[in-house]
């Protein structure tokens, strides 16, 4: 997903410094990428299992963290071969792994975060709409929906025999703003989710919680306090995707908007922009090691039984 092209060799026989280190760093986040979202897998579908449809979205975006990671490293290929480029599906994919990975990615923590929404603000229905099936559901949906962004497979797209394989080149305007306008709106309603999240959790730590004295009542108070801590982790998740997606989308929706062709620097300002989104693929496991004890201790009794 950058414009980056293929330099020619320098006169040594190598590439120039610059793109050397930016191949270093995708081959890190592939290498990281695939080892801590496989160590998030293991832990989760063996020893944590499916208690909760938390740990289902945890598991689910996981994968296209995993997928991330190595669109990530196989981008080396596209250096040391240009020539495959040439092929126009070897060039969508090129991106569009990236891309279908990150809205598969967007779409899981907004389920997600409706399923914390529900679970919080409206615990009575919870049962009711949440059962095992419409979380599997809601768990493969992701998966589905982003098929909109592998659409240049199917012509939606403004390839022609013999151009660069440059992602600001490869499609129309109308993609561009159609993706990022699918990601803002995403964003937002994840955004205003969590504002009713956040101010019934407020709302219960402030009136309710003071108000629990008999067993019945002190169990909802432990199950809505797990709930709380469980929304505490997907929020974190969805922050970070933020933190790390919105900026490179903003310079696509002014690519989008506006005729001009981006400057030098902010071309190269772009190309940075999406290697921040791609290292978010690596980001979630330390989430879970920051806010889940469960994953933290059996990732201690997992490498504390190695070194024994």
């Amino acid at each position: 997903m950058t414009n980056v092209t293929t330099p020619a060799p320098t006169s040594s026989g190598g590439f120039p410094p610059m793109l050397m280190f930016f191949i270093s760093l995708q081959q890190t986040v592939f290498i990281s990428a695939c080892v801590g979202n496989g160590l998030v897998i293991f832990v989760f579908t063996k020893y944590l299992k499916f208690k909760s449809n938390t740990n289902k979205f945890i598991v689910s975006l996981s994968v296209a963290d995993s997928f991330t990671g190595i669109a990530s490293g196989i981008q080396v290929f596209y250096f040391l071969y240009p020539n495959i480029a040439t092929d126009k599906y070897v060039c969508f994919l090129r991106y569009n792994i990236i891309s279908y990975m990150t809205l598969t990615s967007q779409l899981t923590v907004m389920l997600a975060t409706l399923d914390r929404y529900v679970a919080i603000c409206h615990p009575h229905k919870y049962s009711k709409f949440i059962n095992e099936t419409t979380s599997n559901v809601m768990c493969i949906l992701p998966w589905l929906l982003a098929i909109f962004d592998l659409l240049p497979f199917l012509g939606w797209n403004n390839w022609l025999p013999g151009m660069s394989c440059v992602y600001g080149l490869l499609f129309s305007k109308l993609w561009y703003g159609t993706t990022c306008v699918i990601i803002y709106t995403i964003s937002a309603m994840t955004f205003l989710m969590y504002l009713s999240i956040l101010k019934t959790a407020w709302r219960y730590h402030n009136k309710i919680k003071p108000q629990q004295t008999d067993h019945q009542n002190q169990m909802k108070t432990k199950a809505m306090e797990k709930d709380i801590r469980s929304a505490k982790v997907t929020g974190v998740v969805a922050l970070v995707f933020s933190l790390c997606w919105l900026p490179y989308k903003a310079i696509q929706l002014r690519d989008a908007v506006s005729g001009e062709r981006r400057s030098p620097l902010l071309n190269e300002i772009g190309n940075w922009l999406v290697f921040l989104g791609i290292f978010n693929s690596v980001v979630n496991p330390f989430i879970y090691g920051w806010k889940r004890p469960d994953f933290k201790r059996q990732c201690k009794k997992i490498f504390s039984c190695s070194h024994s």
